[in-house]
C-alpha cells in the first residue's frame, strides 16, 4: 500500500517450517510524511487499506500447510484522529480500528473480520476474525500504520495509509 504524499507499507505472510507456526510481518519503508504533530482537534483521514490472511493451517508431521488469500480490492474507510482524546479510530465492512496517539506515533489493535478467497487457484473461501497489532505514525497531513497478527491456525498481515481531509 502507497501513496506518494505519505509514503509506502509492504506486508507479508508466511510459514516457519523450523517451528510449525504461521507468520505475518508488515513495515513502514523509511521516513514517511505524515506532516507536522497535532495536539488537539479533530482530524479525518481518507485511507486505503489491505491485507493477506493464512488460513486452514494444517501439520503433519514436519509438515505444515496452510491456505493464503487476499482481498480482491483495496478497501476504503475514513479514520478519525480525535487529538484531544488520543485516539484514532474508524471501521468499514471488515476492519475497525482502534488506536491510541501519542506525538505522531499510533500503537493499538485493528480487528479484521475477513472472508476472502484463498487457495491455489482461489476456490477456497478463508473466512474468520483476528484481533491484530497497530502500529504507524499520524500528523497533520496523513497517516500511515500496519498491522499484523496470528494465532495457531492462522496469520494476517496488512497496512493502511491516508491522507487529511
Amino acid at each position: 500500500m502507497s501513496d506518494a504524499r505519505v509514503g509506502l507499507v509492504a506486508f507479508a505472510t508466511g510459514i516457519n517450517e523450523r517451528k510449525g507456526q504461521v507468520v505475518a510481518v508488515a513495515g513502514i519503508a523509511d521516513d514517511p510524511e505524515v506532516g507536522d504533530p497535532v495536539t488537539e482537534g479533530t482530524v479525518t483521514y481518507n485511507t486505503r487499506y489491505n491485507y493477506i490472511v493464512l488460513d486452514n493451517t494444517s501439520r503433519s508431521g514436519n509438515y505444515i500447510s496452510a491456505d493464503q488469500g487476499s482481498r480482491r480490492f483495496i478497501g476504503r474507510t475514513t479514520l478519525t484522529a480525535d487529538y484531544s482524546e488520543g485516539t484514532l479510530t474508524g471501521t468499514s465492512s471488515d476492519l475497525e480500528v482502534d488506536g491510541q496517539i501519542s506525538g505522531q506515533e499510533v500503537t493499538g489493535s485493528v480487528q479484521v473480520d475477513y472472508n476472502v478467497s484463498g487457495g491455489i487457484v482461489g476456490t477456497k473461501v478463508l473466512s474468520g476474525r483476528m484481533d491484530t497489532a497497530l502500529n504507524g505514525q499520524v500528523g497533520s497531513t496523513g497517516v500511515i500504520a500496519t498491522f499484523h497478527g496470528t494465532d495457531s491456525n492462522s496469520a494476517i498481515a496488512g497496512g493502511l495509509v491516508g491522507t487529511a481531509n
